[in-house]
């Protein structure tokens, strides 16, 4: 996490990534200030070796970061940096990122080009499993109606009209 418009607590913690972890950056006060950009990504992806890195926040450099292919997805893009100060996190500072990490640790992260889904530790179940294979045997239907079947989309996906053809 980057607090008060300053991304040192960033540098700080990247030292101790490990291999193989996905890396999420919060941004607690920093005014809409861009966390991390390239050299940072580079850092934490190449050298530390994390696998992804999810900015709940802006980038910097993001036209490099794509261009490197760095395994980034970030809410948004600034070009105006935190400040590399030193600074102390404040209790809520403390507060938040403790939420944070309960949140984050343990949970499936669903990251593509349109963003991130999140699925928190405890929603991952048999049940939501179930879900996942029932969500894509649906889409395997649907381009099989469009596709295959010349159908349009009213018919398949808000009819389903597929279901009468059982």
């Amino acid at each position: 996490y980057g607090c008060q418009e300053s991304n040192w607590p960033i540098h700080e913690q990247a030292r101790d990534i490990r291999p193989g972890e996905i890396v999420v950056i919060d941004g607690i006060k920093v005014n809409k200030r861009a966390l991390v950009g390239e050299v940072v990504t580079k850092f934490i992806t190449l050298y530390r070796g994390a696998v992804a890195v999810v900015v709940l926040g802006n980038v910097r450099d993001a036209n490099d970061i794509i261009k490197q292919k760095y395994p980034v997805w970030a809410q948004g893009v600034n070009p105006v940096g935190c400040f590399n100060t030193q600074v102390t996190a404040d209790e809520e500072t403390k507060r938040i990122v403790a939420q944070q990490k309960a949140y984050y640790d343990g949970a499936v992260g669903v990251c593509d080009d349109t963003g991130v889904v999140v699925i928190p530790r405890d929603q991952i179940t048999e049940e939501f499993y179930g879900k996942l294979e029932f969500m894509e045997e649906q889409e395997d239907k649907w381009f099989e109606c469009i596709d295959r079947l010349k159908w349009d989309t009213f018919d398949t996906i808000c009819l389903k009209k597929y279901k009468e053809d059982r």
